[in-house]
């Protein structure tokens, strides 16, 4: 094979077919699959032969000895069965002395044109084969398509004979004789074909027989109609076979990175490739490695894996109508347990082959672990939720394998809290990707040290603390601040019932016990106090009134109870008379509900759940939760 030249240059199509067929133009894994229908094809060889542009190929020079790690490369797929896979059966080896061509755009064109000679589309067990239209009026760029896909060699009642485009292409320009006999050939293939369908009708009804016999009629109009024109004929065929195999009408550029590192190179293919893209269908990074993870499946078939994928979305997507996972959110979950320091560099490395079947499916359940530990804590999913946040918790459970009962408890109560912390700073609201991998790294430097996954530990302060000392000072930190916390002691029961709820189960120090499904929002001090006569009925100070209908919906006056309890036993009693009637022990409600910090709940007594005393019980339980809040979240006063 001639080798290709540097820079702008011309192929005519014969070598294009032959670099197609001895594997000389590859295809890398990225390509998306062949979407280019038979009538496509048709237009493609009908702009050939009228001299229209066809676009130009964009290739690469390979070097078997620099870019055999490159990444995967496949050869085109040369199989007559109807598929659309652009790829061939097997990934191309490039051997030490290769010099091949990886092509980074055209490869729907190289397709169409390989298919037109060697491709049969078979549709209702019917061969359907590219055809040329050799009685084309002399003058054919006035006539509109010469080229189609067809089941015979002759449409009915129009005078045209069609030719297979696969036996043109297999004679030599000037070689008359083969084109008077491909035209006989045709005629006689035609006759046959006719004369069958005489013998089958003319047995059937008078008017089927009629019918049949027009047919013949316009057969032999047509074969005299070409013995006139024969010689036109014989110009277009010829014309059509010059196209083929001798006019350099396929324009190519090829480009070289020889000098470049694997990186470099990776990367400049990578960016050319999405921009050449831009114009039609917009390939985001997770399409190319879709791309990538079906050419590289060798043990399934590549319409299956798309399948699976949906089938994936669509069940982590299946709770709740609200729920938007993407398969982008999918693919860089991939990244993280599978690649390196760059998503970009990951989709066009060969990492993504470590990933199986059972891989890809661990993966998906991992992230519906993640998913599921977001819903039992009481957080919801809404328009602008960055999913990506759900990502290194399902890389926590990609690693620590099955949890028992207690462990998974325990995680799920540190991740809750991670959850909170990034919705809470925004934390993904910065370049997901760099958020991404330092999460990433902060879990595999506590691997070793503390058995992250060994011992199926997940601390969230421990990974606060590796993301964090590792973030510049103008960096975005994995936080919760002052500001947040104020927010929250403020969050209001007539407007943030879903976030109270939420809050309330974080806060909560029996998060081990409590059962979150079947809780009530409960005001400690009842809101009907907020009523003025039954104010009035409290016998306490008129100036408490306002302070309690100010405060009574906040956060420091709501605590978690039980629907039984709080709709057949408290249901609005005096706080303090509730407790002495169901034997609550203050100094233990006041432990597990945060009344109080904890140095202070020996001082207490039972007069200080007194509704008169309203106004302290609000704001020692409001620096309480603070404080708190503080302690879990890592805050500094």
């Amino acid at each position: 094979m001639n080798i290709l030249q540097v820079g702008y240059h011309d192929i005519n199509v014969k070598t294009a077919i032959d670099y197609i067929k001895s594997n000389y133009f590859l295809l890398p894994a990225i390509q998306r699959n062949y979407v280019w229908d038979s009538t496509r094809i048709a237009d493609l060889y009908d702009s050939l032969y009228k001299n229209y542009p066809i676009g130009l190929i964009l290739l690469l020079k390979l070097s078997g000895k620099e870019d055999k790690n490159l990444m995967s490369f496949y050869e085109f797929n040369k199989s007559k069965k109807n598929n659309n896979s652009l790829f061939g059966t097997s990934e191309y080896s490039l051997d030490i002395d290769d010099e091949k061509y990886c092509v980074l755009d055209g490869q729907q064109r190289l397709t169409a044109l390989y298919r037109g000679l060697y491709y049969e589309d078979y549709y209702r067990k019917r061969t359907y084969n590219l055809y040329f239209n050799a009685t084309a009026d002399e003058n054919y760029e006035n006539s509109f398509f010469e080229f189609k896909c067809w089941e015979k060699l002759l449409e009915k009642d129009k005078l045209e004979l069609w030719i297979k485009v696969s036996e043109i292409y297999e004679i030599s320009y000037g070689d008359t004789t083969a084109i008077e006999a491909l035209i006989d050939k045709s005629l006689s293939a035609i006759n046959y074909d006719w004369l069958y369908t005489q013998k089958r009708n003319g047995t059937k009804k008078e008017k089927t027989a009629q019918w049949a016999q027009k047919q013949i009629a316009t057969y032999k109009e047509l074969a005299d109609l070409i013995q006139k024109n024969k010689e036109n004929l014989i110009k277009n065929i010829n014309k059509l076979i010059n196209v083929l195999r001798n006019k350099n009408c396929i324009g190519y550029q090829l480009i070289d990175y020889t000098n470049l590192s694997v990186e470099e190179k990776s990367m400049r293919i990578l960016s050319i490739f999405t921009r050449l893209n831009q114009g039609g269908v917009k390939l985001s990074p997770s399409s190319l490695l879709y791309s990538q993870i079906a050419a590289y499946s060798k043990n399934y078939n590549i319409d299956n894996i798309r399948g699976l994928f949906d089938e994936y979305i669509k069940e982590l997507n299946a709770p709740s109508p609200n729920i938007c996972f993407s398969l982008e959110n999918y693919m860089r979950l991939l990244w993280l347990i599978f690649g390196g320091s760059s998503f970009k560099a990951f989709f066009v490395s060969k990492d993504i082959k470590k990933c199986s079947e059972d891989d890809l499916r661990k993966a998906k359940d991992c992230l519906i672990q993640a998913r599921q530990v977001f819903i039992e804590a009481n957080f919801s999913f809404y328009g602008n939720l960055p999913y990506n946040m759900f990502l290194p918790i399902a890389y926590y459970f990609y690693h620590c394998g099955k949890l028992s009962s207690t462990d998974k408890l325990t995680a799920c109560y540190e991740i809750a809290k991670y959850y909170e912390a990034v919705l809470s700073s925004g934390y993904f609201s910065v370049h997901s990707d760099s958020v991404l991998y330092n999460l990433k790294t902060a879990f595999e430097k506590n691997q070793d040290k503390l058995g992250l996954f060994q011992n199926k530990v997940f601390d969230f302060r421990i990974l606060q603390s590796q993301v964090n000392s590792t973030t510049t000072s103008k960096g975005k930190k994995l936080e919760i601040n002052n500001e947040t916390v104020e927010k929250i002691l403020n969050l209001d029961y007539r407007e943030d019932k879903s976030e109270i709820l939420k809050i309330l189960y974080l806060l909560n120090k029996d998060w081990m016990k409590i059962k979150r499904t079947v809780d009530d929002i409960d005001h400690i001090h009842p809101k009907k106090y907020s009523d003025p006569q039954t104010f009035k009925s409290a016998n306490v100070p008129e100036s408490l009134y306002h302070v309690f209908v100010e405060k009574h919906n906040l956060l420091p006056n709501l605590q978690l109870l039980s629907a039984q309890e709080n709709r057949t036993e408290k249901q609005g009693l005096p706080l303090k008379i509730w407790m002495k009637k169901y034997n609550q022990n203050y100094t233990s409600y006041a432990a597990a509900n945060i009344i109080v910090d904890n140095k202070e709940i020996a001082k207490l007594n039972w007069d200080y759940f007194d509704f008169e005393n309203f106004e302290i019980f609000f704001n020692n339980r409001r620096d309480a939760l603070k404080n708190y809040m503080y302690e879990i979240f890592g805050i500094t006063p």
